[in-house]
């Protein structure tokens, strides 16, 4: 075989693969799609979630600045899968005694470990570790407005959903307090 006749087999080849791929990935008609996750939003809290539809938010707490989401494993028991805590300062986090802006309370706490710097909706943010069985894992942000946001979850090694509902914090722009 020349040259020509290979370059062909093999675009040919390729084609096919291509097609065939395209047919297996494609969803069928009236394939079900995800279900699409539900929305808390509070501007004067200055921020949103989104979590899965089957999921339940607790807002019993609100007016303190604690949200509260859970999945269907703890819908009525009292334990929460992801808290929200706003805070009027970085300085008003409980813990926080020294008055320390935020990078250095959750680096110098003995109460974290692990700590790592995040992007949380386009702001510089830490995660952490926590020594709290209640909150194994927390996010720590800034918002523009200087109140500090704790996004704390239940299991050390968060659930997809979990980590869904953490990752879909979102700042509310122009609902300063």
């Amino acid at each position: 075989m020349n040259k020509k006749t290979v370059a062909i087999i093999i675009t040919l080849l390729i084609t096919v693969a291509s097609f065939t791929a395209l047919f297996i990935l494609w969803p069928a008609p009236g394939a079900e799609e995800a279900p699409v996750a539900s929305k808390y939003e509070n501007a004067e809290l200055g921020f949103s979630v989104k979590y899965p539809p089957e999921w339940a938010i607790d807002t019993s707490r609100e007016a303190e600045g604690m949200i509260y989401v859970s999945g269907p494993s703890k819908i009525g028991t009292g334990e929460k899968d992801v808290t929200i805590a706003v805070y009027d300062s970085v300085q008003s986090i409980p813990g926080n005694d020294d008055g320390l802006p935020l990078k250095d309370f959750v680096i110098g706490s003995s109460s974290y470990s692990a700590v790592r710097a995040v992007i949380i909706d386009k702001k510089l943010g830490y995660a952490a570790n926590t020594s709290d069985p209640a909150a194994s894992a927390s996010l720590f942000v800034e918002g523009d407005d200087g109140r500090a946001y704790v996004i704390s979850m239940a299991e050390e090694d968060p659930s997809e959903e979990i980590l869904s509902v953490a990752n879909s914090f979102r700042f509310i722009e122009g609902e300063l307090k």
